[in-house]
């Protein structure tokens, strides 16, 4: 293990210290701080780090998921401790509309509108419909982002 992994982890183990006594967003806010801190330092790569949390992150969530699973099958439906609040509740049913032919059908009219609206975004020439009307331009509801994409 590298130098700069031990400081992460030993990093990790002091602030894994801290969370009994603190709230989601001091949790946040201390997280922020701890990560300017280390880069302020100079003596740490940014993508090894982020690696390292990275896969510290996978660990994590798959032992919570690991230990929800436990949890559920608890009889207590609602917990107070180590300052959290555990409740248990039901997501709700999730209806099948696409059972009924007239949703049916008018999903599938949105979907092939949507295609063709697609299609008249991405033309130079006017686009029409089976009707002859022209087909509008539709305008961006929201520009895309660049994200980083980490795989290992």
């Amino acid at each position: 293990m590298k130098t700069e992994e031990m400081y992460y982890i030993t990093s990790e183990l002091e602030f894994s210290a801290l969370l009994p006594e603190l709230n989601k967003r001091e949790i946040e806010a201390y997280a922020m701080v701890k990560a300017n801190d280390l880069f302020e330092q100079g003596n740490f790569d940014e993508f090894q780090v982020l690696a390292v949390a990275e896969r510290h992150k996978v660990a994590t969530e798959t032992f919570c998921k690991a230990v929800r699973a436990r949890v559920g099958e608890l009889p207590e439906k609602n917990y107070k401790a180590y300052g959290c609040e555990f409740s248990t509740m039901n997501t709700g049913d999730r209806k099948d509309y696409s059972s009924d032919p007239i949703y049916a059908d008018l999903e599938n009219q949105l979907k092939q509108r949507k295609d063709l609206l697609d299609v008249a975004f991405k033309s130079t020439q006017p686009i029409y419909d089976e009707h002859g009307a022209e087909v509008p331009k539709v305008a961006i509801k929201t520009y895309g982002g660049e994200v980083l994409k980490i795989k290992f």
